[in-house]
């Protein structure tokens, strides 16, 4: 594996990645002729009986010659019989006369040897497939834009919990929004290949493997257009096919809202300064590298022979018909969360009136419990707050002392009459 760092952009403490991503783009890229019908198909019919007999009679010799050239030899030319056969007469779905013969065998290393050899012949036939159609099929404009138009139903909010693995139909999770998917023609090691660029907010466990594993399925005429609407329906359960993870990718991501509110502090979070030179890196390295990987184990030819009707059931997907309503499910959900809510307020609610009751029970009995001689002061000063009480006894009190004042007067004048 090869990791190679572009650059280094600063950001704001606390940034997470993950958290602040507000979009994603992945590619995926696959060989031209995948999208061949012919190319690796299963759908043959059965050899003849001489495809089979060439078949036992390597395993019977096998079995009954002494490990030596000879015998192998005379193995390998019998398998190169059954194969030349196979490859003019054809295989049944399963995987055809020669896996049947590998996977039958005993317990001797001959049956043992004569396996092996069978199974290099079906690599061998695998490879001359690929071939064959790499010569005869092109992938031009009317083939990119029937898949343009199969990848376009996917843009938009669907659920796609039939495109990943345990996740519920009814989980909001399923919801997903993919913003745009498009392919485009490009070549690689001087041959045709095929990249579909796909940008959405977030994506599951396997969806886009299952996204582009039934879009070739529809593109070479496995299942038909109306098994992709099966397929987004939440109502129903389907087994989508997965294409391999050879060619898949994380090409960028988008931290738009980040951007906008710290943008302007350290500088945006963008991949445009390294654009070109991760575009030179997936040019000189990366697709090259998929592209031999897939050329020396034959990954999308394998995963083409078993892409087929008697797999995965496609015509029988529009007979099984629904098996929940989803949207019902969901709405119930939404009313028992609500529920859920309002009880758990009103507790709240009861919670505090029996906390509010025993405070002014204390504070009654706190005012109850006082002695007399509390109380006391406490009235006389409510007595002496009445309105006009205080400044009627404060009148009254001047009043008197001025009388007083006089009667004092008036004595000490008739005491001095008398003196005189």
């Amino acid at each position: 594996m090869q990791i190679r760092v572009f650059g280094v952009q600063r950001t704001t403490d606390g940034f997470d990645a993950r958290k602040y991503c507000d979009k994603r783009k992945y590619e995926y890229i696959l060989p031209a002729w995948v999208f061949d019908p012919q190319a690796c198909s299963t759908a043959r019919t059965l050899p003849d009986r001489g495809a089979l007999q060439a078949v036992a009679a390597a395993v019977l010799v096998g079995r009954s010659s002494s490990n030596g050239p000879a015998s192998n030899g005379v193995a390998a030319a019998a398998a190169a019989d059954a194969s030349s056969a196979d490859a003019s007469g054809s295989e049944s779905a399963g995987g055809g006369v020669l896996d049947g013969a590998a996977k039958s065998g005993g317990e001797t290393t001959d049956e043992t040897a004569a396996s092996s050899r069978l199974g290099d012949e079906k690599l061998k036939r695998l490879r001359e497939d690929i071939a064959a159609s790499q010569a005869r099929f092109t992938f031009g404009d009317e083939e990119l834009q029937r898949l343009d138009r199969i990848l376009g139903q996917y843009v938009g909010t669907h659920n796609f919990h039939n495109f990943t693995v345990r996740v519920l139909s009814s989980d909001p999770a399923a919801q997903r929004y993919i913003m745009s998917f498009n392919a485009e023609v490009k070549l690689i090691r001087n041959e045709p290949w095929v990249k579909c660029v796909v940008v959405g907010q977030s994506f599951m466990l396997h969806q886009i493997r299952k996204l582009i594993g039934t879009a070739v399925a529809i593109m070479r005429g496995v299942a038909s257009e109306e098994c992709l609407k099966l397929a987004l329906d939440p109502d129903r359960d389907l087994n989508t096919p997965m294409a391999p993870a050879l060619g898949l990718f994380l090409d960028e991501t988008y931290f738009d809202a980040y951007n906008n509110r710290f943008g302007e502090l350290h500088g945006p979070v963008t991949f445009e300064p390294f654009r070109d030179a991760a575009e030179e890196f997936k040019a000189e390295v990366l697709y090259p590298d998929i592209a031999d990987t897939d050329q020396q184990d034959l990954i999308n030819a394998l995963w083409l022979r078993t892409l087929t009707d008697s797999h995965f059931r496609f015509t029988s997907w529009a007979k099984w018909g629904t098996v929940r309503n989803t949207a019902a499910t969901i709405a119930a959900n939404r009313a028992a969360e609500q529920a859920k809510k309002a009880r758990e307020q009103l507790q709240k609610q009861q919670a505090k009136r029996p906390a509010a009751a025993a405070d002014a029970s204390s504070a009654a009995a706190a005012d109850g419990g006082s002695s007399e001689a509390g109380a006391q002061p406490a009235i006389k000063q409510q007595r002496l707050e009445r309105p006009g009480r205080f400044q009627g006894a404060t009148t009254a009190m001047v009043v008197g002392s001025q009388v007083s004042g006089r009667l004092d007067n008036a004595l000490l004048c008739n005491e001095t009459d008398r003196t005189q």
